[in-house]
């Protein structure tokens, strides 16, 4: 139980079934239709590597989040600790140490597989950039927040790579699915950097007393809000934009995107002018901590926007 909780396996298992979630929806039915290509998304071994590879570095990542923030969540969620309460610090070292070369291994393996193998220089700066996240990176205003939310946007955009060429990517299917994975992207991005602000809001008594210069810290939790409110908004552009694109798809009569609509709007759109609210008169670690846990509800509610449009558009 223990070791599960420092590896957040259900925050795991939401990465594995994001991914197979964007395989069946997005590209699964559009592989289908490339008659003479071969795509590695489409081998059961490559495509459950890949998750392997992911899921290796998203568990080493917080195995050395935990090692390293010992003091901090002492301080900020102690009823939520593990190393120095139920694990060794050593025992930790180890558990990241394995993942750390369970990936490594997985990637290899998809190389060879997929025979491209620029794999390892992304495997290889995620684990950096999750260690160098944990070690100096999240103490720095913006730029451990910007690391984290690039590291969920890029779970998803891996699965495309590398983009195929040639006359595969002028078919509609293809720009369509294209389309969807960027904004879905974009949305993975926007809502994890937003909730790792308020994530920063929320641990700022704990991270003061570790000299951490988050942003709450350095610009204020007036300044961070309105940092908030900015990605908020701009995230809801992306999401009336998109919702501008589904309905030239709608009027073309081609694709039934109009129940995909109606889930932005009631699932996420909405959703967020009620955080937004919740946002302004928050002031309490407890309104933040509900914020947080409410973002996440938000996040999933985009990935289940996967199934919605992939329900209706065939």
């Amino acid at each position: 139980m223990h070791f599960l909780r420092l590896i957040r396996f259900p925050n795991l298992l939401i990465v594995i079934f994001s991914q197979y979630l964007l395989r069946y929806c997005l590209f699964d039915s559009v592989f289908r239709e490339a008659t003479g290509h071969f795509f590695w998304q489409q081998d059961e071994i490559s495509f459950a590597l890949f998750v392997l590879m992911t899921v290796a570095a998203a568990a080493g990542g917080y195995c050395i989040n935990d090692i390293i923030d010992e003091k901090i969540d002492a301080l900020n969620k102690p009823e939520k600790q593990v190393i120095g309460v139920s694990m060794t610090v050593a025992t930790a070292w180890r558990y990241y140490s394995f993942f750390v070369f369970l990936g490594g291994i997985a990637c290899l393996t998809l190389c060879f597989l997929s025979h491209y193998w620029l794999w390892l220089a992304y495997y290889g700066s995620a684990s950096w950039l999750l260690f160098a996240y944990s070690s100096w990176l999240k103490q720095r205003v913006l730029v451990g927040n910007i690391v984290v939310a690039i590291f969920t946007a890029c779970v998803a955009w891996g699965m495309a790579l590398p983009l195929p060429d040639g006359e595969f990517n002028t078919q509609d299917s293809y720009k369509i699915e294209l389309q969807t994975l960027i904004f879905y992207c974009f949305f993975a991005f926007s809502s994890n950097f937003w909730r790792e602000i308020i994530k920063d809001i929320e641990d700022a008594d704990g991270d003061a007393a570790q000299n951490c210069r988050t942003m709450p810290l350095v610009w204020g939790i007036k300044a961070s809000k309105t940092v908030a409110n900015i990605v908020a908004i701009s995230l809801l552009l992306a999401i009336f934009y998109f919702i501008y694109q589904l309905l030239n798809w709608y009027n073309t009569k081609a694709y039934n995107t109009f129940p995909s609509i109606i889930w932005l709007v009631a699932g996420i759109v909405f959703p967020i002018f009620q955080l937004l609210y919740l946002q302004y008169f928050a002031k309490e670690k407890a309104d933040f901590s509900l914020l947080s846990r409410l973002l996440k509800v938000m996040m999933l509610a985009g990935l289940l926007f996967l199934v919605v449009f992939k329900a209706f558009i065939d």
